[in-house]
């Protein structure tokens, strides 16, 4: 079976060719464009010279490729095997979140293996999903994992979000970290700049008009 794998980061976008579990070749080229045009690209220079590939795996901007009739995909694999909490602590609780962080996961049949910047107490809680777990039990294990790692990270001084802000991803967590109080602070911010509510609406800090 001939699978290839596909990513795109800010600055250099990556293909590997493997039959069966052996490399036989890799290739990588700059994201120009933009990600998934650089996917798409490359994708295409891999067909030129292996014509038959039976599986794809790929994340993120790599999924417009199931829009792409022309490719045949014969099986694609987008599924999250990985899940984020990036949350941040005081440096001197860095080692106890660690600890706690690895017992929460484990507790819900999840492997965890925490990475990040010591110098700012900012920490990547990386959940990694198991091969004999089902859509289903992947979220539910995770959302319950995010839950007790966002109340982890509060119970020892910490934030919500370390690097990478609220998104969309931590907005079912903001309320109950931040509590009522900062979110009317929010929301008094943000009509003070957007009295119209024409910014963003209802994109993270939802306003009743009436």
């Amino acid at each position: 079976m001939i699978s290839l794998g596909l990513d795109s980061g800010s600055s250099m976008t990556k293909a590997v060719l493997l039959e069966d579990t052996k490399i036989i070749d890799t290739k990588m080229i700059p994201t120009s464009i933009s990600p998934r045009k650089s996917l798409e690209a490359l994708y295409r220079e891999i067909k030129k010279q292996h014509k038959e590939i039976d599986v794809i795996v790929t994340t993120g901007y790599g999924r417009n490729l199931l829009d792409q009739a022309d490719f045949k995909i014969t099986e694609i694999t987008c599924h999250a095997a990985q899940e984020e909490c990036d949350v941040v602590v005081p440096r001197s609780e860095i080692a106890e979140y660690v600890k706690q962080a690895k017992k929460i996961a484990s507790a819900h049949g999840i492997r965890v293996e925490p990475c990040g910047h010591c110098g700012d107490g900012n920490i990547h809680t990386e959940m990694l999903r198991g091969p004999e777990m089902s859509d289903e039990d992947w979220k539910k294990a995770t959302h319950e994992s995010l839950t007790e790692l966002y109340a982890l990270s509060k119970k020892l001084g910490g934030q919500l979000s370390g690097e990478h802000g609220i998104g969309n991803g931590r907005l079912d967590f903001l309320e109950e970290f931040a509590g009522p109080r900062m979110i009317e602070l929010y929301k008094s911010i943000k009509r003070a700049f957007d009295d119209k509510l024409i910014l963003n609406p209802g994109k993270m800090i939802k306003i009743d008009e009436n």
